[in-house]
């Protein structure tokens, strides 16, 4: 699969790009090729996870739950 560069990118797109990906919960990259395929009449194209059938989670959930998970990642020296 190739890649592609941009040049001369507008600020006001790069704006407009970066809110997309955030409301969205992707990365700017999967943001684009989303968008284009969208424009171009391609539809989406199929998941490769499961996120249809396990759920997701946004960026503060997630940070949530790695806080709350932070005690397991200790190891207490008198265990080994």
């Amino acid at each position: 699969m190739r890649s592609i560069t941009i040049h001369n990118f507008e600020e006001d797109l790069e704006k407009s790009l970066i809110n997309y990906a955030n409301r969205e919960g992707v990365s700017l990259n999967k943001s684009v090729k989303k968008l284009l395929r969208k424009s171009l009449g391609l539809g989406s194209i199929k998941k490769e996870d499961f996120a249809d059938i396990c759920g997701t989670i946004d960026k503060q959930e997630a940070k949530r739950l790695m806080s709350s998970l932070a005690d397991f990642e200790k190891t207490d020296k008198e265990d080994w």
